[in-house]
């Protein structure tokens, strides 16, 4: 419960962001008088103050080398004639202004926030209308949903409970039905023993990766990156994972070392 309340409970704070100011303004002029529009200062300086964010200053494209290496969760950019469109197209003409944000869409709550803080910064500029935010993902495009980042951790819970409790059931009937004893009665060796139940729980370890593995990417359409191949036997690997390295002594504990290796 711990670890899941701070994974997913909470509010993001302090996301880092790289801002690319490239906004040069524009003057209206009316007769003697002129006035300057810098809309990228106004809702630069609005980003700033909000709390969910923490703003850095630089270029786009080092922005988005941070934002593939980690150090980013987002770039922004503001085009050179952003004030001039903005304007223009309050004025009627049919223009828009794009901002150009480069976003990390692995972790939905880092997108909704930041998104949410510049759509918050926009807002308090200009209110809403007018601009149009080109959102571009990272790590070739990916974008996950709160499923995606859920399913596996479940896949891994569902993995080590069920083979560990069938795991536990087979031994506690073995032991009461006395099918252990014959076991031990039998020419079979602490080896052969130890790899019929592996055997056996390997199957039961890849059915139930079968299972998972159906019901999380066919039926609610999980995004699997890289090979498939690979996700399927690491997951059996990790049903099969060893958890007792003690010295084994005893046919006794060879059995239990296979359990628990299971």
């Amino acid at each position: 419960m711990l670890i899941f309340g701070l994974v997913a409970g909470g509010a993001a704070k302090n996301l880092p962001v790289l801002v690319d100011n490239q906004d040069v303004g524009y003057t209206i002029s009316a007769g003697q008088n002129s006035t300057s529009l810098h809309f990228g200062n106004s809702i630069l300086s609005s980003l700033q103050l909000d709390d969910r964010v923490k703003v850095n200053l630089g270029s786009f494209a080092s922005g988005k080398a941070g934002v593939d290496n980690g150090t980013y969760s987002a770039a922004v950019t503001f085009p050179a004639n952003f004030s001039k469109v903005l304007f223009l197209r309050n004025t009627g003409q049919s223009l828009k202004a794009p901002v150009t944000v480069y976003i990390d869409g692995s972790n939905p709550m880092i997108e909704t926030t930041v998104l949410a803080a510049l759509q918050s910064s926009l807002q308090n500029t200009f209110g809403s209308g007018g601009v149009v935010l080109d959102e571009q993902f990272a790590f070739g495009g990916v974008q996950f949903s709160g499923l995606d980042v859920s399913i596996p951790a479940v896949i891994g819970l569902v993995l080590t409970q069920v083979v560990l409790l069938i795991s536990i059931i087979t031994l506690v009937k073995e032991t009461t039905s006395g099918v252990l004893s014959r076991l031990y009665a039998t020419p079979l060796s602490a080896f052969e023993r130890l790899l019929g139940f592996s055997f056996a729980l390997l199957i039961l370890g890849i059915g139930m990766t079968c299972v998972v593995l159906f019901i999380g990417l066919v039926i609610f359409g999980a995004i699997v990156q890289g090979s498939f191949v690979l996700l399927f036997f690491g997951a059996v690997l990790y049903a099969l994972r060893a958890r007792n390295q003690k010295p084994i002594k005893s046919p006794l504990a060879w059995q239990q070392y296979c359990f628990r290796l299971c």
